[in-house]
């Protein structure tokens, strides 16, 4: 039970090596390391910001509030890693 309580970063010799072999292995079965498809993926939605800040930028005539704006293409790419 102690490799759960104190985690990964808490965590030392044996017990560390274990968890960081599991995390590491599930991580790379949601897709993390493929760096051709990640690369794809945050090159799609950055176009998609892109388009979306361009058109907003237009639209309030070249003043445009950011707060949060970068929320929603980061949950992107990070729902991408996770779910494939």
């Amino acid at each position: 039970m102690q490799l759960y309580i104190s985690g990964l970063i808490f965590n030392n010799g044996k017990d560390y090596r274990q968890l960081k072999m599991f995390t590491l292995k599930h991580l790379k079965d949601f897709g993390l390391g493929r760096r051709e498809n990640m690369e794809i993926a945050v090159e799609d939605e950055l176009l998609n910001f892109l388009n979306y800040f361009h058109q907003k930028v237009e639209s309030q005539n070249n003043v445009v509030q950011i707060h949060h704006t970068f929320t929603l293409p980061v949950l992107n790419i990070l729902w991408e890693m996770v779910a494939g």
